[in-house]
């Protein structure tokens, strides 16, 4: 009965820059990794927002992904896997938003460029109501507040989270991610007179 909630993750830059050794493996935002078996009890892995724009200056062939796990016939268990925020920079060739496999190595067996690929890649499809877009972070290397769209108010409530990490309290339409936001609603305009006369 784990629950992974309510996380918010950045991973940019250069995993490899300069002089540094070559990387001799893939990387990912999140990943579920398996020592025995093919799944873990009841495993929840909800609204979490993951912004994934690694790359590697000295091996192209290496992949990052923003979820991966160990196989397609992985299983959550009474728990799932839904409501998550997977970005990757569209721009980056090295990045893929899923992936699958229990080797080491660059990359992982079975990869996923899009999310719609990803939705369907377990037995039992995950995913139905996350996302892809940039969460917006405040900072992508400093600071995971979020300034809005899209992750406010796309997520689900998840029962014994009743704060964010700033201890705001979350709304019965949580954000996705660790921070949870309101923002103004509309104001108000108010006449002094009950009519007022102009010409064109």
């Amino acid at each position: 009965t784990d629950k992974v909630v309510f996380n918010s993750i950045s991973m940019t830059g250069d995993v490899d820059p300069g002089v540094a050794g070559a990387t001799s493996n893939f990387g990912s935002g999140i990943r579920l990794g398996v020592a025995s078996g093919s799944s873990h009890a009841n495993l929840t892995l909800q609204n979490n927002s993951v912004y994934m724009d690694l790359s590697s200056s000295s091996t192209a062939a290496t992949r990052f992904y923003a979820i991966s796990g160990p196989a397609n016939s992985y299983s959550f268990g009474t728990g799932g896997e839904n409501y998550n925020n997977f970005y990757i920079n569209p721009a980056n060739t090295q990045l893929q938003t899923g992936g699958l496999g229990t080797a080491s190595g660059n990359t992982l067996t079975t990869q996923f460029a899009t999310l719609a690929n990803w939705q369907a890649a377990y037995t039992a499809p995950q995913d139905a109501n996350s996302i892809q877009s940039n969460p917006n972070y405040v900072s992508n290397s400093s600071d995971l507040h979020i300034t809005g769209a899209p992750n406010e108010s796309a997520g689900v409530s998840v029962a014994g989270v009743t704060d964010d990490f700033d201890g705001d309290a979350r709304g019965a339409t949580p954000n996705i991610g660790a921070d949870e936001i309101t923002l103004a609603g509309p104001g108000t305009v108010q006449f002094s007179a009950t009519s007022y006369t102009d010409s064109e």
